[in-house]
Order: C-alpha cells, then sequence, then structure tokens
C-alpha cells in the first residue's frame, strides 16, 4: 500500500512539476499537465482492483492490475502526448481481454455468434476480431469483481480515447486520423472493444508519422 500510494503522490505532482519548467500558458505545458492528469487516472484504476483477494479470482485480477500499472509507465507520456503507442495498444488489448474474464459474460441468445451481455446489462461485441471464440467465463462469476471490471472498461477506454484525441490536436496533419478515430468511438458504443483499440492505435499513428 506504501508504494501505492508513493505512486499517486509521484503522479499527482507531475503537472505542477511540469508546469513549472513549461509555462502555465505555454501548449506544451498544458499538453504535459493533461498528460499527468490522465496517468493519475489510471492509477486511480488500478486502485479499485484489490491487491489481496481469497477467491479464485486472485491471478486474473493480478495480471489486470499488471496491466493497468504497465501503461501508466512514464515511457509512454512525453511533453508531446502520447509515444510507444504500438506497445502501448498491444498492453491495452491483453488488458481488455483479461477484463472481459470478469465481466460473466452470457450469449445474447439472439441467434448472432460473437455477442453477449453482462449481468448489468452491458453489450460487448466479439464478431471478427481476434477475440471471438475466446472463452471468457473460465472463471466463476463475481458480482462485485464484474462490477470493478465494467468500471475499469469504460474508464480506461475513455483514457484511450482521451490519449489519441490529443495526439490528434498535436498533429500537422489530424484529418489522416479522423477514419480511425470515428469507427473506434462506433466500436465502443457497441462493445466492440478488440477493433476499437485496433482503430485508436492506427489513429494514433497516422496522427504522429504523417509527413
Amino acid at each position: 500500500m506504501k508504494k501505492e500510494l508513493l505512486l499517486i503522490v509521484l503522479l499527482i505532482g507531475l503537472p505542477t512539476f511540469f508546469i513549472m519548467n513549461f509555462g502555465e500558458t505555454n501548449a506544451i505545458g498544458k499538453l504535459v499537465e493533461e498528460m499527468a492528469v490522465l496517468r493519475t487516472q489510471r492509477i486511480e484504476t488500478y486502485l479499485g482492483f484489490p491487491a489481496t483477494l481469497s477467491t479464485t479470482h486472485q491471478a486474473i485480477v493480478d495480471r489486470i492490475r499488471q496491466g493497468v500499472l504497465a501503461n501508466s509507465d512514464a515511457d509512454f507520456y512525453s511533453p508531446s502526448g502520447l509515444q510507444n503507442g504500438d506497445r502501448y495498444f498491444y498492453n491495452e488489448l491483453v488488458l481488455f481481454k483479461e477484463l472481459l474474464t470478469l465481466m460473466c459474460l452470457q450469449p445474447t441468445g439472439f441467434g448472432v455468434n460473437g455477442t453477449y451481455i453482462s449481468p448489468d446489462g452491458m453489450h460487448v461485441t466479439l464478431l471478427d476480431n481476434r477475440w471471438q471464440g475466446a472463452e471468457f467465463n473460465r472463471a466463476p462469476c463475481s458480482p462485485e469483481l464484474q462490477q470493478m471490471a465494467k468500471n475499469a472498461i469504460v474508464q480506461l477506454i475513455t483514457l484511450d480515447i482521451q490519449l489519441v484525441q490529443s495526439a490528434i490536436q498535436s498533429s500537422s496533419c489530424p484529418k489522416l486520423a479522423t477514419s480511425n478515430m470515428e469507427r473506434a468511438r462506433t466500436d465502443v458504443a457497441i462493445g466492440a472493444f478488440e477493433p476499437a483499440l485496433v482503430n485508436l492505435r492506427n489513429a494514433w499513428s497516422k496522427a504522429v508519422n504523417c509527413a
């Protein structure tokens, strides 16, 4: 717990540190502050999962906590926004698949292979993506952990969209990323998180790698 609290203190202190160096009215300083806030919010998601459990879910929760923390690393956040995005979104794909194992997903029963629903009504679409046919009920359903996983999915996909949006706004050719960003938002709306993350990665890549 002391280590976790130290992480929070360090991250919360980052905006002040960078603003002192870049200036509050400086565009770079504002972007750095935004990056620090997003990192802090990600750490808060990490702390939302219990460190110890007396259940069969311990290994899954450990992997989720590690995954959330991995993409909070300073290596992904720079004064110009998200960097190393390919590795960042690879990590997110691994993490979201783990989160879905806690969602207590059941087929919708409407005859469409790959569409699922959680007990509290969250729709998840696994059609035509790398997760289709994966086993998502290998652990007993825990209503408490299901709610934690749902909250984490909503929080993390929102943070991911904000990260990519910042990259697009700072890009010299933002229009190149528009179509992938629009597809990502559409994917999120139907619970298709795997293609959403792929489209976010592609939008980031087009925004930062254009001439």
